[in-house]
């Protein structure tokens, strides 16, 4: 799946140049004190030097993906800041266990990662890979099905690579999002009451009356918390005919139960919509609570 360069060098896990042989009781406790700091210091520095970001190798993999993008009418990826963070601290991982995985023991997994960056978005996907350089771990990804799969992929609109140089290695991590427009709850009410309305007319429905309901959007975020749809929620606004529920990643699409109120009669409906997420939807969504009037 991936394109490794076989090692044969020998890797010490002490790369420490100076030779100790003295015995602990020659030394004070503070001078032993002094002399393990000092080397826990040098070790850390002699850590970080061998290990470092390449950005260079980062914008060249960015050109790649999106010229194999260009290559079949796919518009390029954006790089979103957000993805490159988290992508840079996974390649860390591969570098530091130089092993490849998604997720590495007591690491969130990548819809997590993501969640925290506050992306909004619903597909996300990764590759990862180490190579001798750009060129090379790019070609071994492009010759893996799945990995070519998640590169053209035509949902995807962002990306974040992170690419850590390590001796004569590269470790990469390619972060792909679909990312979402950010809106406020009023923004994605009006999505919605644009949508609806197209929707009845598209069917010779009239336009049905918007009518403002205090609370209806608390009892949308009172669903997610509960992380479940709850019809009866709305049960006690006087005069309604109907409840409809529902989750969405992307406000204007409406689900079915929606739809089926096309051609309904009412005397005019409510609208709250809350963002949030959930244990059953991690990656925040939309939940919606939408009633029609008697």
């Amino acid at each position: 799946m991936y394109k490794f360069i076989a090692l044969s060098r020998f890797y010490p896990s002490l790369a420490c140049g100076t030779a100790w042989n003295f015995r602990a009781s020659q030394l004070s406790m503070k001078t032993t004190t002094r002399i393990l700091i000092a080397v826990a210091v040098a070790l850390a520095a002699s850590q970080a030097a061998a290990q470092q970001i390449d950005p260079d190798s980062e914008r060249e993999m960015v050109q790649l993906v999106n010229a194999e993008r260009a290559k079949v009418g796919l518009p390029a990826l954006q790089v979103d800041d957000r993805l490159t963070t988290i992508a840079r601290e996974h390649s860390q991982l591969l570098a530091v266990k130089h092993a490849l995985s998604h997720q590495f023991s007591g690491e969130p997994d990548l819809r997590h990662r993501i969640v925290a960056t506050g992306l909004r978005f619903n597909y996300s996907g990764e590759n990862v890979a180490f190579d001798g350089n750009a060129q090379g771990a790019h070609q071994g990804l492009m010759n893996s099905p799945p990995h070519r799969a998640n590169i053209l992929r035509p949902e995807f609109l962002v990306v974040g690579i992170g690419v850590i140089r390590k001796g004569n290695l590269i470790y990469v991590t390619e972060d792909f999002a679909h990312r979402l427009q950010e809106l406020a709850p009023e923004e994605a009410e009006s999505a919605v009451v644009r949508s609806f309305a197209a929707l009845r007319k598209s069917n010779g429905g009239s336009p049905l009356p918007l009518r403002k309901q205090a609370g209806l959007r608390e009892l949308a975020c009172d669903m997610a918390r509960n992380d479940r749809l709850e019809t009866d929620i709305a049960r006690d606004i006087p005069n309604v005919s109907a409840v409809v529920v529902w989750t969405a990643t992307e406000p204007q699409k409406l689900p079915d139960n929606l739809q089926k109120l096309r051609d309904k009669k009412a005397s005019g409906w409510s609208l709250g919509s809350c963002f949030a997420s959930s244990k059953r939807y991690p990656n925040p969504v939309w939940w919606n609570v939408a009633v029609t009037y008697y």
